[in-house]
């Protein structure tokens, strides 16, 4: 696979634009405190292990199937709310990965078409990114609480894509390229599922595995 060869880009964002997986868990695990630590814990290996389900999901899940909430609408949105405001707070200090800004940049200075394809919420990565001061080299920012294939739908209504890659880590990246017949691109050093992998076998599509954005250039 020759990574700039192609016309379309689209990029996770926790664990390949941003170096905040971790951030992530620590908000869940604070999140779900209050319904005792056992859950917490709980609650944080299945995130961990679902890494690209957007928080809508997993907390209706959790509150509903699991904990089995009467009112777990309320809890949701409560939930949702905290969750939002340690993030907010967390993330502040997060950094790029490395390399992210170079290979953004190679793209744009190339005119390649780029676009964010996230599970956190979508105002939230938006705002995030436009901190960074990367926001502005990106076509389109999409995140929850539309999934992956909602944001490749929405972006093939408004753009011919041509040959795509997708950037990610997590099964929901993959998930999603293997749907829509994209190359696939893994970031491995920031991923929950790092060095666990083994899922990407036998990938029909043009497949490469890297450490870091880095290693694409």
């Amino acid at each position: 696979m020759n990574f700039f060869n192609y016309e379309s880009y689209i990029f996770d964002c926790d664990g390949v634009l941003l170096n905040s997986n971790f951030i992530k868990s620590e908000a869940f695990f604070e999140t779900m405190q209050e319904h005792g630590q056992t859950h917490a814990e709980d609650f944080l290996k299945y995130h961990e292990a679902n890494p690209g389900l957007s928080r809508y999901v997993k907390f209706e899940h959790y509150l509903k199937n699991v904990l089995g909430l009467v009112d777990w609408e309320m809890q949701m949105q409560r939930a949702l709310q905290k969750f939002s405001t340690i993030m907010n707070r967390l993330k502040l200090g997060c950094q790029t990965t490395e390399g992210i800004e170079q290979v953004l940049d190679e793209l744009r200075e190339a005119n390649k078409q780029i676009f964010v394809s996230s599970g956190g919420d979508q105002e939230e990565v938006r705002m995030l990114l436009k901190m960074k001061n990367v926001s502005g080299l990106f076509d389109g920012i999409f995140g929850s609480p539309n999934t992956k294939f909602q944001h490749i739908d929405e972006i093939k209504k408004e753009y011919q894509l041509g040959s795509t890659v997708f950037i990610g880590d997590g099964k929901s990246d993959f998930e999603t390229a293997s749907h829509y017949k994209m190359s696939f691109v893994w970031i491995n050093n920031y991923s929950y599922l790092k060095d666990q992998y083994s899922f990407l076998e036998n990938y029909s599509e043009p497949l490469k595995i890297v450490g870091t954005p880095k290693d694409l250039l």
